[in-house]
């Protein structure tokens, strides 16, 4: 009798397929498996045999292409957790098959004219994409409503520092200015991003050549900046910490540590308090390092939500699915596709010396070959003068 009502319950859940079984592939199964409105029914390795080392239920389907994962399992919702340069790839494939929905991990892609093809083909087939910039939900939403609601004045600067690289770990920094700020492209893109060769070559990850340090500057209103600064540029603090300053006060978010917005306000004090930071035993700042004013206090009471903002995504998409949904989703692959834009026009500025409008060709590349090739040959020159 339990074994008929899980079986009506799954049919009435709507149907999710993997593509791809790596590390990052746990997370979204752990979120399908928290979620009220869908069932995992398949996944997708190219790799045999990660795909038999997978534990699933008996009852999940196990395929080796994803063609024959789409017409044998039919799903409503598939999740793109390839590496970078198989997302657009992977994406239009499944998309060809008219799922109702398809989530695709971060970055949207590597080059720019693979984000149009994946927007246009599933706009096209009527098909949802979405793209997991999962901080929109939590805590973006909370740090956009702080900011809204003038705790800290009007926003006068943006910054947000992330370890690893611009294109596959950056763009979460990039993605969670961009909505703090209002979702708005600005004119111009400042960027610089470095490589370093070892051993003669520039490492490849996830598909394409891997930067030791980026830093990208945008206006998305004259009055306010944005700052991202990867890799090396980065502060020593955990991944994603994120500063705005106001002209009243600042917010801090530290991380993904702790996922609580915090707040001081400027004092007219003639002797200001300092809150100066020190490391933790890993030797990681969990506060900021520097700032002139008050003391820093939680802005945000409610419990951190970070860990299941995945989940919060699936709900929402449930939402949109069965038609219950008032607006769109927050993580709709539109406002992916201008911060695609975004480090796209960074990468461009970097090989140029110049600042980039993202308002970019359709056709628009990231210049790897350019840039790769400009650091191989200042790494030589550097041994050569030794």
């Amino acid at each position: 009798m339990i074994a008929e009502q899980n079986g009506a319950q799954n049919q009435s859940k709507f149907r999710a397929a993997v593509i791809g079984l790596g590390r990052m592939s746990k997370c979204h199964l752990e979120a399908i498996a928290s979620s009220c409105a869908f069932s995992l029914v398949a996944v997708c390795d190219a790799d045999g045999d990660t795909l038999r080392r997978a534990i699933l239920a008996d009852d999940v389907l196990r395929f080796s292409d994803v063609e024959s994962m789409m017409r044998a399992a039919q799903p409503d919702l598939v999740i793109v957790v390839t590496p970078d340069a198989w997302h657009a790839e992977n994406t239009v494939s499944a998309a060809a098959f008219r799922p109702r929905a398809i989530i695709c991990e971060k970055p949207m892609s590597v080059d720019y004219r693979d984000a149009v093809r994946m927007v246009e083909t599933c706009d096209q087939l009527g098909v949802h994409l979405l793209i997991n910039h999962q901080r929109r939900i939590s805590p973006g939403q909370r740090g956009r409503t702080l900011i809204s609601s003038g705790i800290i004045g009007e926003p006068i600067e943006l910054e947000a520092y992330c370890a690893g690289q611009l294109l596959s770990d950056g763009t979460h920094a990039i993605d969670f200015l961009f909505y703090l700020s209002g979702d708005v492209l600005p004119s111009d893109v400042y960027g610089a991003v470095f490589f370093s060769p070892h051993e003669g070559q520039i490492p490849q990850r996830y598909g394409h050549s891997a930067d030791c340090a980026g830093c990208v500057f945008w206006r998305p209103i004259p009055s306010t900046g944005c700052r991202v600064f990867t890799g090396s540029f980065a502060q020593r603090t955990p991944y994603m910490q994120v500063r705005v300053r106001g002209t009243t006060g600042d917010l801090w978010l530290p991380g993904d540590i702790d996922q609580k917005w915090y707040v001081h306000h400027h004092t007219t004090s003639a002797k200001p308090r300092t809150h100066a930071a020190s490391p933790d035993n890993n030797g990681w700042y969990l506060v900021p390092s520097e700032t002139v004013g008050g003391d820093w206090h939680l802005a945000d009471s409610s419990p951190s939500a970070a860990s299941n903002a995945m989940t919060q995504s699936l709900d929402l998409l449930a939402d949109l699915l069965s038609g219950e949904a008032s607006t769109s989703h927050p993580l709709d692959a539109h406002n992916a596709l201008n911060v695609q834009a975004i480090i796209n026009a960074a990468y461009l500025s970097a090989a140029t010396n110049a600042p980039v409008c993202p308002v970019l060709s359709r056709e628009a590349t990231i210049p790897f070959n350019q840039l790769t090739l400009r650091a191989e040959a200042d790494h030589k020159a550097s041994f050569s003068i030794l």
